[in-house]
């Protein structure tokens, strides 16, 4: 049986950029719905565009920035309306190898419990090459969100994207809400998505290439605010992803002081984030 798969991309002021997501992916699905959330005109006018000229290319149109998760699960919504057995998600400056997708059904095809598979995710090339050197298939706690193939069936089961994260830590928090209830999230090696993180700069430091995000003060506001959430709700579900997670952002603090420029600003977000997600603080900031 064919599987009936929907690219999901969401879009921010992308302007042109979007073409080189947009090319990668429409030849390996069925369709494809483009979720703005309140570009300007320039990048609205753009869209229009495509979805003329492209018939399997549908695009809904938020008027505001109702941030990333929001943006997910309006998508997601009219994708299971129209009977899609899949969603492939993707942010708008995302890249897909021409087999991403075909390597992700194939690998899944292989995998025996089939009903507790909720999420098959690629590989990751980013500025330091491949993020996974395995070669295998594997069972990983959380995959980002760009490239996850999800089954319908998952939303219908756990619940939609958490809204009030607004962006950072919403693929991580569905992920692992979705181990919580039983689900599986597989790594397949073989499939490759390429991918920019922040705004990154690299710096030789003892002979080893430290990557620094750089990005804006107020993404570390919700990175550390919704990374607390994760820590508090999912510890028992996912201890040893927990504690990586935890060590990562002290880097990222590190990174923050040692390198990076508006420290102060940026501290001064990192340290509202944590009390804000202590006090169960969420929802869009300004």
């Amino acid at each position: 049986m064919k599987e009936r798969i929907c690219a999901i991309i969401v879009t921010y002021n992308t302007g042109q950029g979007i073409y080189k997501c947009l090319n990668s992916i429409i030849p390996q699905v069925e369709k494809v719905i483009i979720v703005d959330n309140g570009s300007l005109p320039e990048t609205i006018n753009i869209l229009k565009n495509i979805e003329n000229q492209f018939p399997k290319v549908e695009l809904i149109k938020n008027s505001q920035n109702l941030g990333i998760a929001a943006a997910l699960n309006r998508g997601v919504e009219l994708a299971i309306s129209k009977g899609y057995d899949w969603v492939l998600t993707l942010d708008d400056d995302s890249e897909a190898e021409a087999d991403m997708v075909s390597k992700l059904l194939s690998a899944y095809q292989t995998f025996s419990q089939k009903e507790k598979i909720g999420i098959v995710a690629p590989n990751y090339s980013i500025i330091k090459g491949l993020v996974y050197k395995e070669k295998e298939t594997f069972i990983i706690p959380t995959a980002i969100t760009s490239g996850q193939l999800v089954k319908t069936n998952v939303f219908e089961k756990i619940g939609f994207y958490k809204e009030d994260f607004f962006i950072e830590c919403v693929d991580h928090e569905f992920c692992l809400r979705a181990k919580k209830r039983g689900f599986k999230t597989f790594l397949v090696p073989q499939a490759v998505l390429r991918q920019q993180i922040g705004m990154p700069k690299v710096y030789n430091l003892f002979f080893k290439k430290i990557v620094v995000a750089n990005h804006l003060p107020l993404r570390y506001y919700y990175i550390f605010r919704n990374s607390v959430y994760l820590y508090k709700n999912y510890f028992i579900t996912a201890a040893g992803w927990i504690l990586k997670n935890v060590f990562s952002n002290l880097v990222l603090i590190v990174k923050i002081l040692f390198f990076e420029n508006k420290k102060t600003e940026k501290l001064l977000m990192v340290g509202r984030g944590c009390f804000d997600g202590l006090k169960n603080k969420y929802g869009k900031l300004i």
